[in-house]
């Protein structure tokens, strides 16, 4: 009975991709679960709309182009700029997937594939470690929505998630062998480099106690938010020029998503956020933590890779290293908050913060609705993405209504 209601969980998600992902966000435990979640978002890469002018127009474009040509891997990969042939994930598979179609909703749907894959696994790694309950699934949800939608088809969040898909299974269990996935983040972001020094560097630190880190953490935090030049300068002479000139441009915010109100709005809360919560679970859950290895790893890594993200963000290039340490903060506040002793003891912290994650849920609604037109939101799926042909996002024909 459960294998024929998780097929027809399946073929309802095809039909009606976004009610399948709200299903299996108020059941996160059911089989399908990842399955539901890889269709949701695979359909938002087919649906989304690549002519706003963004960088998924430009790789569109790209691709449009070297769709006409007869060229090999090699002669493409040599005539790209020297400057982007690091890119060696988006030059092969744009590369690959135009020897196999044309049609740019399933190069982008492709795109969204991959990271959505990994992104499912990982949530799932973390949804294992918990009990089921009303807080621990809306948080999930938080943790789902974590990889903005608007960077769904980036190499980026397939990095990033591959990253984790290596390096969570250690952290939390001890599995040394998935510990070389994370290499392969590297080859698909070369930005990926710093994360895999610091996690290697983690592999020999002490992990018995918290509290060096956490001093880090808080100090890293507030010489982020008071900006010293000196530190910046200092960041910058440490980085070979090249590197630093092409982080420039791929993780500056210059244009970007970051430059809304509402997103840096949101950008510090959800630091702050992390402070906050950092300091009280120190505090309240003490003696939880020492006899708690896997919970006390991973908060570990997380500080570790915030206090990174911090000293970067001085930078012109590093604040999307904040993805990455705001996903394992995030999957410490679910595996905290699913923990009923654990919870207790951060009852009120927790329910003073849910302002803060509808805000982020409203946000979320808001990229949505920049990238996907109103037919495919209320009508969009699998079988008619394909006869859709509207360059009109669902935020767009709101702002010509009002």
């Amino acid at each position: 009975m459960e294998n024929r209601n998780n097929s027809l969980y399946l073929i309802l998600a095809a039909i009606f991709p976004i009610s399948g992902f709200i299903y299996a966000s108020l059941n996160p435990k059911i089989c399908s679960y990842k399955t539901l979640l890889i269709l949701f978002f695979t359909f938002v890469g087919l649906a989304f709309l690549f002519t706003t002018g963004s960088d998924v127009s430009r790789y569109v474009e790209v691709f449009q182009t070297i769709t006409k040509e007869r060229i090999s891997l090699t002669d493409y990969y040599n005539s790209r700029p020297s400057a982007q042939q690091i890119d060696y994930y988006t030059i092969f598979m744009t590369w690959f997937l135009s020897r196999l179609t044309s049609n740019p909703h399933v190069y982008l749907g492709i795109l969204a594939f991959v990271p959505t894959v990994f992104l499912a696994q990982n949530v799932l790694y973390i949804s294992g470690k918990c009990s089921d309950s009303s807080r621990f699934r809306f948080l999930l949800l938080i943790l789902v929505l974590t990889p903005n939608v608007l960077f769904l088809t980036h190499r980026w969040w397939t990095a990033l998630q591959i990253f984790l898909f290596g390096m969570l299974p250690y952290v939390l269990d001890g599995k040394m062998k998935r510990l070389w996935i994370c290499l392969l983040a590297v080859v698909v972001h070369f930005s990926f480099l710093f994360p895999s020094i610091l996690l290697l560097l983690y592999v020999f630190l002490p992990k018995k106690i918290v509290l060096p880190y956490l001093v880090v953490f808080i100090v890293t935090y507030f010489v982020s938010t008071l900006n010293f030049d000196f530190v910046s300068n200092i960041i910058n002479q440490l980085l070979p020029t090249n590197y630093a000139d092409r982080s420039v441009m791929y993780l500056s915010n210059d244009g970007d998503i970051a430059e809304e109100w509402a997103s840096n709005i949101l950008f510090s809360l959800h630091n702050f956020l992390n402070l906050i919560f950092t300091i009280f679970v120190f505090l309240r859950l003490k003696i939880e933590m020492k006899s708690n290895d896997f919970l006390r790893h991973l908060l570990i890594i997380s500080l570790i890779m915030a206090s990174f993200a911090q000293l970067a963000n001085i930078t012109d290039w590093g604040w999307r290293y904040f993805d990455l340490s705001n996903f394992l903060f995030m999957s410490f506040f679910v595996i905290i908050a699913a923990n009923q002793q654990f919870y207790k003891k951060l009852k009120i912290l927790y329910r003073l913060s849910y302002l803060f994650f509808c805000f982020f849920l409203v946000v979320f609604v808001h990229h949505l609705f920049a990238v996907i037109s109103p037919t495919n939101l209320f009508v969009g799926n699998y079988f008619t993405v394909w006869l859709i042909d509207e360059e009109v996002s669902v935020l767009e024909y709101i702002k010509t209504i009002l």
